[in-house]
């Protein structure tokens, strides 16, 4: 990204991902708009963050937090669009399991965290304060129906105890 940037209208791009499950090939789940603001689908207040290094768009994340636990630790964090799911250190994934209840899913292809999908609108938020600002997650944002029929969710997180945030 950072070769092409200078052939762009403007050295920026921006990322849209939707919340769909099951996606019919007409419908579009996501997009990225390169050289320009994504006017349609994002936000048009843009908090411009100086990354601490251009590898893997990495920047400081100043705060998390989710219910009663807070970290306070300066913690480097990426923007990866190869995964919708947060990485994150084991003593952090403590904590969301601690205030979300989650249990562990062990199954034959992968393993996740899972809460019941009756909680999806009532967990706490969470929260990231990354350059001054404080950006909220919702519940509804981090709690996934994956369709396994037992009244379960999946909670997007999974730990990552090297590099990005955690580290």
């Amino acid at each position: 990204m950072q070769n092409v940037l200078s052939q762009l209208d403007q050295p920026l791009f921006t990322v849209w991902l939707d919340r769909k499950l099951d996606i019919p090939m007409v419908e579009i789940a996501g997009l990225i708009t390169y050289g320009a603001l994504d006017s349609v689908n994002c936000d048009s207040t843009v908090n411009y963050v100086p990354l601490s290094s251009e590898t893997y768009w990495q920047f400081s994340i100043q705060a998390f937090s989710i219910g009663s636990i807070t970290d306070s630790r300066t913690q480097q964090a990426i923007s990866d669009t190869g995964t919708s799911w947060i990485g994150m250190s084991t003593s952090d994934l403590s904590g969301v399991i601690s205030q979300t209840g989650a249990g562990y899913y062990i199954g034959a292809d992968y393993d996740f965290y899972y809460v019941p999908c009756s909680k999806m609108y009532s967990l706490p938020d969470l929260q990231f304060r990354i350059n001054n600002i404080n950006y909220n997650i919702s519940s509804v944002e981090y709690v996934l129906d994956l369709g396994l029929n037992d009244g379960n969710c999946a909670i997007t997180f999974f730990a990552m105890d090297f590099g990005g945030f955690g580290q």
